[in-house]
């Protein structure tokens, strides 16, 4: 529940019984205060819950403390013990990028330990909103500052893009709201990789991973995440090229979390899969054909044998393409008549140029990338 209003007595209780209805997963709920009845919710429970009243809180004070601090143990166990953050408040950035590196390359192998350990940390955040106003979880500010520092970068490298008053008064503040810096959970920095993009990943990024051979396993979940967005993007362009890569980046990162690959080879075969990319990003240029006719061209040069006609494969390609855009309309790929007009349309520019006998076949395949490529048109 997000408060955004002042409330106080009865109706502040109704309003925040409303979050503690329990269901399934749901173990308790979360109020979120942007206005700060902190005193009014402490005043309101202390009228509803003594001696007037006959129902009990659903967690007591203590009882949230003590789930507090165990959550705190919790989310630790996923942190290796030679990690040391007691410190945190008196680091430069630079050292805490350091430190918050160190636990992310040590949590982020495997998506089962890393969604563990959000999920976790999720909860710790939860409790500390229950609790928020108890002056002993002060002691526990730098656990929680820590364990929110490397939640949120974990999260950052998981959802990658390709293409970032008093001493004491201080501290309550900040365990009242989330990470205090973002600078320090920039994890392209904490990698070594300057930014999301495919373009960064060449030899002169290879020779780097090989002297610096910290965090690669921070390395590999980041270079994994921005080629699968890569190939995700890609996948329509060119769904049987696409599909192809996307299977082969998934062998080698499991090869990696079967200790078939070590981490070095791992990020050598992923530049590779950038590079594969990088080069159809070359050839396009080359060919003098735009992004969306390289895979018709990809289609057609594969079955070089069954072209009849004399010249650049371009330009049958060209004309394919047109022949397609030319009759696309709003939905038809679920229209069998507007499909029908696409093939006709295309067999007529392929009628002569390639052999009688497969022409069917270039058809078929020509029809389902087109499928892929325009299925979402609209004029």
């Amino acid at each position: 529940m997000y408060v955004d209003k002042i409330m106080n007595g009865h109706n502040l209780m109704q309003a925040i019984t409303r979050t503690n209805r329990v269901f399934k997963d749901k173990k308790n709920g979360v109020i979120v205060d942007y206005i700060g009845i902190g005193d009014n919710l402490k005043s309101a429970t202390e009228k509803y819950t003594k001696g007037g009243g006959h129902g009990k809180l659903t967690i007591d004070i203590e009882q949230a403390l003590g789930l507090f601090f165990n959550q705190i143990e919790t989310c630790k166990t996923f942190i290796p013990d030679n990690i040391t953050h007691s410190d945190w408040k008196r680091l430069r950035d630079a050292d805490k990028v350091l430190l918050v590196k160190l636990a992310v390359n040590a949590v982020i192998k495997y998506d089962e330990d890393s969604n563990n350990f959000m999920l976790a940390e999720k909860k710790l955040s939860g409790l500390l909103f229950i609790e928020k106003s108890q002056p002993t979880i002060q002691d526990a500010a730098v656990d929680v500052l820590f364990i929110q520092h490397v939640s949120k970068a974990v999260s950052n490298v998981k959802s990658v893009k390709s293409s970032r008053s008093e001493q004491k008064e201080k501290i309550k503040e900040l365990i009242s709201q989330s990470i205090d810096s973002d600078d320090i959970v920039d994890v392209f920095a904490m990698g070594g990789i300057e930014k999301p993009d495919i373009s960064i990943l060449d030899e002169t990024f290879l020779l780097g991973a090989k002297k610096v051979k910290d965090a690669h396993t921070l390395k590999i979940e980041l270079i994994n995440n921005i080629l699968k967005d890569e190939i995700k993007l890609r996948l329509h362009k060119n769904i049987k090229k696409y599909t192809s890569l996307k299977e082969e980046l998934e062998k080698v990162i499991e090869k990696y979390h079967n200790n078939a690959l070590d981490s070095f080879a791992t990020i050598a075969e992923l530049v590779e899969c950038a590079k594969e990319l990088q080069n159809d990003d070359k050839r396009s240029e080359e060919l003098g054909l735009s992004e969306e006719e390289l895979a018709f061209y990809d289609n057609l040069a594969a079955k070089q044998d069954i072209i009849k006609e004399k010249g650049p494969i371009q330009d049958i390609v060209h004309a394919i393409v047109k022949a397609v855009k030319s009759n696309l309309q709003l939905d038809w790929t679920k229209n069998e008549n507007a499909k029908a007009s696409i093939r006709l349309a295309v067999k007529k520019e392929l009628r002569g140029k390639i052999s009688i006998n497969k022409l069917n076949e270039i058809l078929q395949e020509i029809m389902e990338q087109a499928e892929g490529q325009y299925s979402d048109w609209s004029a």
